[in-house]
Protein backbone atom coordinates (compact mmCIF):
# COMPACT_ATOMS: atom_id res chain seq x y z
CA UNK A 1 0.00 0.00 0.00
CA UNK A 2 1.54 3.23 -0.83
CA UNK A 3 1.96 6.26 1.09
CA UNK A 4 -0.99 8.32 -0.05
CA UNK A 5 -3.52 5.15 -0.20
CA UNK A 6 -2.66 4.35 3.38
CA UNK A 7 -3.09 8.27 4.30
CA UNK A 8 -6.46 8.48 3.34
CA UNK A 9 -7.73 5.23 4.54
CA UNK A 10 -6.11 6.29 8.05
CA UNK A 11 -8.14 9.64 7.76
CA UNK A 12 -11.19 7.74 6.99
CA UNK A 13 -11.26 5.74 9.61
CA UNK A 14 -10.75 8.34 12.55
CA UNK A 15 -13.96 10.09 10.10
CA UNK A 16 -15.37 6.70 10.70
CA UNK A 17 -15.24 6.61 14.33
CA UNK A 18 -16.93 9.65 14.78
CA UNK A 19 -20.31 8.89 12.48
CA UNK A 20 -23.17 6.83 12.76
CA UNK A 21 -23.79 6.30 9.38
CA UNK A 22 -21.41 7.38 6.23
CA UNK A 23 -21.45 6.98 2.36
CA UNK A 24 -18.45 7.17 0.49
CA UNK A 25 -18.06 7.03 -3.10
CA UNK A 26 -14.42 7.25 -5.20
CA UNK A 27 -13.72 6.87 -8.68
CA UNK A 28 -10.24 5.63 -9.66
CA UNK A 29 -8.93 6.35 -13.47
CA UNK A 30 -6.16 3.79 -14.09
CA UNK A 31 -4.47 3.73 -17.73
CA UNK A 32 -5.36 0.96 -20.42
CA UNK A 33 -2.29 -1.34 -21.29
CA UNK A 34 -3.23 -0.92 -24.52
CA UNK A 35 -2.78 2.83 -25.56
CA UNK A 36 -5.80 2.42 -28.17
CA UNK A 37 -8.33 1.84 -25.68
CA UNK A 38 -9.69 4.42 -22.80
CA UNK A 39 -8.64 4.66 -19.34
CA UNK A 40 -10.25 1.94 -17.23
CA UNK A 41 -12.67 3.89 -14.44
CA UNK A 42 -13.18 1.73 -11.03
CA UNK A 43 -15.84 2.96 -8.88
CA UNK A 44 -15.64 1.90 -5.01
CA UNK A 45 -19.01 3.16 -3.23
CA UNK A 46 -19.49 2.37 0.48
CA UNK A 47 -22.24 2.72 2.83
CA UNK A 48 -22.00 2.04 6.77
CA UNK A 49 -24.01 2.26 9.72
CA UNK A 50 -23.21 1.86 13.33
CA UNK A 51 -22.45 -0.55 14.96
CA UNK A 52 -22.12 -3.15 12.23
CA UNK A 53 -23.80 -2.83 8.67
CA UNK A 54 -21.91 -2.54 5.76
CA UNK A 55 -22.40 -2.21 2.00
CA UNK A 56 -19.28 -2.07 -0.31
CA UNK A 57 -19.89 -1.99 -4.50
CA UNK A 58 -16.75 -1.87 -6.58
CA UNK A 59 -17.64 -1.64 -10.32
CA UNK A 60 -15.18 -1.14 -13.36
CA UNK A 61 -16.21 0.84 -16.51
CA UNK A 62 -16.39 -1.51 -19.88
CA UNK A 63 -16.02 -4.61 -18.10
CA UNK A 64 -18.58 -6.89 -16.53
CA UNK A 65 -16.22 -6.56 -13.04
CA UNK A 66 -19.11 -5.64 -10.83
CA UNK A 67 -18.77 -6.75 -7.24
CA UNK A 68 -21.22 -6.70 -4.16
CA UNK A 69 -20.17 -7.34 -0.53
CA UNK A 70 -22.93 -6.64 2.13
CA UNK A 71 -22.04 -7.39 6.25
CA UNK A 72 -24.61 -7.30 9.21
CA UNK A 73 -21.51 -7.99 11.64
CA UNK A 74 -22.71 -11.69 11.82
CA UNK A 75 -22.61 -12.45 8.01
CA UNK A 76 -20.84 -11.68 5.13
CA UNK A 77 -22.77 -11.85 1.71
CA UNK A 78 -21.14 -11.69 -1.82
CA UNK A 79 -21.34 -11.24 -5.17
CA UNK A 80 -19.75 -11.13 -8.27
CA UNK A 81 -21.49 -10.27 -11.59
CA UNK A 82 -19.06 -11.99 -14.28
CA UNK A 83 -19.20 -15.52 -12.42
CA UNK A 84 -23.19 -14.98 -11.01
CA UNK A 85 -21.29 -16.27 -7.76
CA UNK A 86 -22.34 -15.43 -4.49
CA UNK A 87 -20.68 -16.26 -1.13
CA UNK A 88 -21.79 -16.68 2.02
CA UNK A 89 -19.44 -16.60 5.37
CA UNK A 90 -19.00 -15.49 9.07
CA UNK A 91 -17.82 -11.86 9.75
CA UNK A 92 -15.14 -11.85 11.86
CA UNK A 93 -15.51 -8.74 14.20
Amino acid sequence: MNALTQSVLQKWARAYQKVQTLEYVETMTYPSSDRSRKPKQVTLRFWGKRPLLARVEVSVSDANEDAVMICDGKIIWEYYKPRNVYKIGRAHV
